[in-house]
């Protein structure tokens, strides 16, 4: 029977020979690679030619087609699946998994030879292997565009030296539109209240420094050719007159630059019941007005430049739901948080590329605000000095800042400096990412990605506008002392101002409906 295997029971009393459709896809990504490979060697990562379609999730026609092509898919990648007859893993369950707003992600829960065969054969109680279960990606809508400048292929090699390193989840397999992963039991990602926490930001602060010191081939980063570019130097500010080497952002801009054009040129993908609502994503992209954008990223990259950031492997998407942490950890949600998560991982690698690392500190912080964008929750400078000596500092009290340099003030007054000069850069980053996703994602329809991305872009050119202003002040005006103007492009103060001011006047109110006053 072509593209099947039948798997036939040892038992010759059994039933019916089970048939499972797979196997005709290819073991390896290397066409000269053994098919029959130890699966245990690390460098060997099967790769199936297959693209998994997932449909509707409210028809169970579509889902139990899922199922049935998720055993066979994950049957073939995974040797152990199929290993020993009575231990084959027979049946799956798919279980959505939340945290995703670009992926779909499933738990896909094995169901093996002996749980299988309980009711035909009661007396079979032969030791058996335990498969564990594993999670099911796949890629969002045209996902791999927003991957530039790095190709799809590449972010499976930069997962591999990543994971190796003690980040993340290990890749068990590809496939056209997605990849299976170990699963990782007993954790959980971070609140946003967790978050904002000091003492948790400290921890995150020493992960962050730990992961851009990841040396990562497939995307060209490596930490010692750093430091020997550098000369030894260090210094932990990255400020002008020092040796340290500093990342002119290339891969970075070159990004943003293709995500622009592509949120410009895309057109809005939707189902002809939803005409209305793509005339009227188009008519907010138009608002925007993205087109002066491109001479803004020129002046932008040439004053990113400026600001001497060290280069390292940023993560890109430090939101909260990336940083894993052990269940038990605060399980109570105590309010106030007194010791550290034991232990703590990060996760999701596809924006992952070298860059200057105040873009990625940006990018933190910028995230405090949420999904929602409430600007009156971001950090303020306090704050960030406070996570930027954690950040120094590094792991136990080491120095990871390079050049085995302290923490000191100006060290982290310079830091601070370097992510207030991305704080705009992040903001367009996510703002063109926003746009693209409405434009091309029909997996996650319950976000307004076009509502996002208008906040994001109006963030980007208040941020600019308040930059300009004080750089224009700290030239012209009364007298204003350089220190005056530390957190300049980080507060874009008047968003700031007016969100903390409705935040005030809704409590206000509230305490008043509930006979506060």
């Amino acid at each position: 029977m072509e593209g099947y295997r039948t798997v036939e029971l040892p038992d010759p009393d059994a039933t019916a020979p089970f048939e499972c459709s797979f196997d005709d896809f290819a073991r390896d990504r290397s066409a000269s690679a053994d098919a029959d490979a130890d699966a245990s060697d690390a460098s060997f990562v099967p790769h199936a030619e297959f693209a998994l379609a997932t449909n509707d999730p409210d028809d169970p026609d579509d889902q139990e087609m899922l199922t049935r092509n998720a055993l066979s898919l994950l049957r073939a990648l995974i040797p152990a699946w199929t290993s020993n007859g009575w231990d084959d893993v027979l049946d799956v369950t798919l279980t959505p998994m939340t945290g995703g707003v670009t992926n779909a992600l499933w738990l896909a829960s094995p169901l093996q030879g002996e749980e299988y065969y309980t009711e035909k054969l009661p007396g079979y109680r032969e030791p058996h292997a335990t498969h564990a279960p594993v999670v099911l990606r796949v890629f969002g809508d045209a996902t791999a565009r927003f991957l530039e400048p790095f190709p799809r292929t590449t972010e499976h090699e930069a997962l591999e030296e990543i994971t190796a390193a003690g980040f993340g989840a290990k890749c068990l397999g590809t496939f056209v539109n997605g990849r299976a992963e170990a699963y990782l039991p007993n954790v959980r990602p971070l609140t946003p209240r967790e978050m904002a926490d000091p003492i948790v930001a400290a921890a995150i602060a020493r992960e962050v420094a730990r992961f851009h010191r990841v040396k990562c081939a497939a995307r060209g980063f490596d930490p010692e050719r750093e430091e020997e570019k550098a000369g030894g130097g260090g210094g932990g500010g990255g400020a002008a007159g020092t040796s340290e080497k500093t990342s002119s952002g290339s891969a970075l801009f070159a990004r943003i630059r293709s995500w622009l054009e592509n949120a410009i040129s895309w057109k809005f993908e939707t189902e002809e019941a939803d005409v209305e609502i793509a005339l009227a994503n188009d008519k907010a992209r138009v608002a925007m007005r993205l087109e002066e954008l491109k001479v803004e990223i020129d002046e932008l990259e040439r004053e990113c430049a400026a600001a001497n950031s060290r280069e390292a492997l940023c993560h890109s998407d430090l939101l909260c739901g990336n940083f894993l942490v052990p269940e038990s950890w605060n399980a109570s949600g105590a309010a106030v948080i007194t010791s550290p998560p034991p232990s703590m991982t990060l996760i999701d690698f596809e924006y992952v590329l070298p860059a200057p690392r105040g873009f990625d500190l940006a990018n933190h912080f910028c995230e405090h605000a949420g999904f929602e964008c409430d600007w009156a929750a971001l950090p303020d400078a306090d704050f960030k000095r406070s996570f930027c000596a954690a950040y120094l500092y590094g792991a136990k009290g080491e120095d990871l800042s390079g050049g085995g340099h302290d923490a000191g003030p100006d060290a982290v007054e310079s830091l601070v400096r370097e992510a207030d000069a991305f704080t705009a850069v992040s903001h367009l980053h996510w703002g063109l990412w926003g746009v693209m996703q409405a434009t091309s994602s029909t997996r996650n329809k319950a976000f307004d990605y076009v509502a996002y991305a208008r906040k994001r872009i109006d963030a980007f050119r208040a941020s600019r506008a308040t930059a300009r202003s004080n750089a224009k002040e700290l030239r012209f005006g009364d007298g204003a002392r350089a220190g005056d103007f530390k957190d300049r492009t980080g507060d874009f103060v008047a968003l700031r101002k007016a969100a903390k001011a409705k935040a005030a006047a809704a409590a206000a109110a509230a305490a008043k409906e509930g006979g506060g006053e």
